[in-house]
């Protein structure tokens, strides 16, 4: 019968092959046959492969323990692909012959030779030891080899990968490892403490509106009453706002402002305001609670449990991912507090063990940590976004202190020798509008191409990789460091800046987020313009008050 030898197998020898014992020599009747020598071209070259790369992988160990700093985009270094088509040569073929190894020991171990079609198992790549070990060191995680299989065009479960496919993996998981590393070097360990003390006051916050809410419930109408005036005048306060970006309910999967129609509606009715009031929130539990169990039927495995990789996959939760309402540590960590602090809970998995899959080690979820989990993010979703409106208020008080000071600037500069003549002003004042009509020339849609392409270009420059700028590099800017040196932006209004646009200090941005951030400045500056002999400092109204009194008195003394 075939041998097909497993890398791991294939260098045992027999060492009855050299001696039959330590004082004998081999008889000649008997039979030397070497492992190596069974096995096929394909095989012969895969096995010899496979020694290449660990030995590639030993080697890069022992220099990662005497330089931890190999990688360094900055100083030409070269990255993982390039050192390892330094080594083995061609890309696509070391890809190809990685391809062959795998659908050989596939074919192996399920004791059968390679399929007819020649395609690779899915399972296979998640057994693959350098998957393996990158998963083990965290340098990935599951959900990333999941996420390149997906853009594969490949399901999870029972799928196969052709040739162009299984390269499509491979390249995703680099790019993945890439970004990863990237991410890691322009994120302070300052940053990352700030955020998840940040994330456990959320969690703290979000849990305490749950246990509020629950209690509410448990009065059957008594408190919702006692606390109408309160969300009328909530409703008001949010009614007024520019709704910017995308939104996300995961307990109505619409939009909150339909809701609150329907909820202002009910305030409206005079008649029965209370018992509608009471009705609402019922009904908006029982939504919750349908929602909920529907997507968890949907999404469970036949253990009754939702895996972490399916509760990622999902298609909100990918939304909120995309769209940067969330990242990926934020929701790994939050997930680790809901299993920690809920283990196996009761409820409609009540009695059910923790269930794991052996070989990935993956936790799952029962139907009450599935609810809370998407009830807290929900919350930490509305605690966000509160922020950001938090932030937008404190930005237009900034505007409009630095405008006043601006206009009190200009009066002051009025009553001095900065004109000769009234008619050397008319000139100048004729100047300024006829900038003004230059500018008018423009039409908005112009300006908006001319400013789009002045920050796509202002993006290539600060991202590494063409896609992400980290706050790092836009605070190291020279633009940026510019306007802070002439005290026309302080630190603590470019970081309010930064929080509208991006949600947070720390998170990377696309190129959208960053035109956005580029358009809060530039209307900061615009409105700062003139404001430059204060200081920076704030204009105190009392005492300009002050001032223009004591001018006016002195001008009827005399």
């Amino acid at each position: 019968s075939d041998v097909h030898p497993t890398p791991h197998t294939a260098n045992v020898y027999n060492l009855k092959l050299t001696f039959e014992d330590f004082n004998g020599q081999i008889e000649d009747d008997e039979p030397v046959e070497d492992i190596f020598d069974t096995m096929t071209a394909k095989e012969q070259k895969a096995w010899l492969l496979n020694r290449k790369v660990e030995d590639l992988n030993d080697d890069d160990d022992q220099e990662d323990e005497g330089d931890e700093d190999n990688y360094d985009d900055e100083d030409g270094e070269e990255n993982d692909r390039d050192d390892f088509e330094q080594n083995f040569g061609d890309f696509d073929q070391e890809v190809t012959e990685l391809y062959e190894e795998l659908l050989s020991a596939s074919a192996e171990r399920i004791k059968g030779k390679p399929n007819p079609a020649r395609l690779l198992p899915v399972e296979s790549v998640y057994d693959w030891d350098a998957v393996q070990d990158m998963i083990s060191s965290g340098e990935l995680e599951k959900s990333d080899v999941d996420q390149a299989v997906r853009r594969a065009g490949v399901p999870l479960r029972g799928g196969t990968l052709s040739l162009a496919q299984f390269k499509d993996v491979v390249e995703g998981l680099q790019d993945k490892m890439h970004a990863n590393e990237e991410e890691e070097d322009g994120d302070d360990e300052s940053d990352g403490e700030e955020e998840k003390e940040e994330l456990r006051g959320l969690l703290r916050d979000a849990r305490a509106a749950q246990e509020q809410q629950s209690q509410q419930k448990k009065g059957k109408g008594g408190e919702v009453k006692g606390n109408k005036e309160e969300e009328e005048d909530e409703y008001d306060e949010y009614s007024d706002d520019d709704n910017e970006g995308e939104e996300y309910d995961l307990q109505y999967g619409e939009d909150e402002g339909e809701e609150e129609d329907r909820d202002q509606d009910n305030y409206d009715d005079s008649d029965g305001g209370d018992n509608d009031v009471e009705e609402n929130g019922e009904e908006e539990e029982q939504s919750f609670d349908e929602i909920v169990t529907e997507v968890f039927d949907e999404l469970k495995n036949k253990q009754n449990l939702v895996p972490v990789s399916a509760f990622k996959a999902w298609d909100d939760v990918q939304d909120m991912l995309e769209g940067g309402v969330i990242r990926t540590e934020t929701l790994d960590m939050l997930i680790e507090e809901i299993i920690k602090s809920t283990p196996s809970a009761g409820g409609k998995n009540k009695n059910v063990k923790q269930n794991r899959n052996k070989r990935m080690a993956e936790p799952a979820l029962t139907f009450d940590q599935f609810s809370q989990l998407v009830r807290l993010l929900d919350e930490m979703v509305t605690a966000q976004e509160d922020a950001a409106d938090y932030d937008r208020e404190e930005l237009e008080n900034k505007r409009v202190q630095v405008r006043d000071a601006d206009d009190e600037g200009q009066r002051e500069n009025g009553d001095g020798d900065d004109y000769q003549d009234e008619e050397d002003y008319e000139n100048d004042e004729g100047d300024d509008e006829g900038d003004n009509e230059a500018r008018g020339e423009l039409s908005e849609e112009e300006q908006d191409d001319i400013d789009a392409a002045d920050a796509k270009e202002a993006f290539q420059e600060l991202s590494k990789d063409g896609k992400v700028v980290t706050v790092k590099s836009l605070r190291a800017w020279d633009e940026i460091r510019d306007l802070l040196e002439e005290e026309i932006l302080d630190q603590e209004s470019l970081d309010v800046l930064i929080r509208t646009a991006n949600g947070d200090l720390t998170t990377p941005m696309n190129l959208e987020t960053f035109s956005d951030l580029l358009t809060l400045i530039n209307d900061a500056v615009s409105s700062a313009e003139g404001d430059g002999e204060d200081d920076g400092e704030y204009a105190d109204y009392d005492d300009a008050d002050e001032e223009e009194e004591e001018e006016e008195e002195e001008e009827e003394e005399e």
